[in-house]
């Protein structure tokens, strides 16, 4: 079976913000590119002012002068740049975290998506275990239905397959067989459904920061 989260846990359902973060990243940088072509426009104009005033000065001191001027300013822009891109990165971050969570908990309080989410690690954990006998941990929130429900599906199982709920543990399912433990509590596969995101977000503004000049 493809390690594949059930519907609803899929890290794309999140494409839609990132969507909205790629659109504001091109605005700031449009904004960003705007003010530099003004300042370069004004750089430009005083030199040519500054030309006419000191028409004993060489062109090529005041072409030296600008592209220094230039120079400097670019240089600042990409500095904001960073900085702004740094902010965006931190701010969404807080936002995916907040919104995969959300989403996870929601669906821990659904029955049906309780036990469909149970019921895909149980799979998996069959397949990996083998034939030995796995140990079910339902962490808090669990419902007794769904324990009920693993309960018929283990029966086939090896001899001293078991399944309870804890809760104190964690929100989600942990599942132990032999030295291995399967992992799958609400809060574990939110960081690393986070993290998938967040790396996508910041390789999308390294695109956006590498077309700036």
């Amino acid at each position: 079976m493809a390690a594949q989260l059930p519907i609803d846990f899929n890290p794309r359902q999140v494409s839609l913000f990132l969507e909205k973060i790629a659109l504001d990243c091109d605005t700031e940088l449009r904004d960003i590119a705007e003010k530099r072509d003004a300042e370069i426009a004004r750089i430009r104009a005083d030199a040519y002012a500054e030309s006419r005033r000191l028409f004993r000065h060489s062109a090529e001191q005041l072409s030296t002068r600008l592209a220094l001027e230039r120079s400097r300013y670019l240089a600042r822009v990409r500095s904001d740049l960073r900085r702004q891109q740094w902010e965006i990165l931190v701010e969404s971050q807080q936002h995916v975290l907040v919104a995969v969570s959300d989403r996870f908990r929601k669906a821990w309080e659904d029955p049906d998506r309780q036990w469909e989410w149970s019921r895909y690690w149980l799979e998996l954990a069959r397949e990996r275990a083998g034939d030995n006998a796995i140990r079910i941990i339902l962490g808090k929130g669990a419902l007794e239905s769904v324990r009920t429900e693993i309960e018929k599906v283990i029966r086939d199982y090896p001899a001293d397959s078991s399944v309870i709920i804890d809760p104190h543990t964690d929100p989600g399912i942990c599942i132990e067989w032999a030295d291995c433990m399967m992992d799958g509590r609400l809060a574990s596969q939110t960081a690393a459904i986070t993290d998938a995101v967040l790396s996508r977000l910041s390789d999308l503004l390294y695109e956006q920061g590498g077309g700036a000049p």
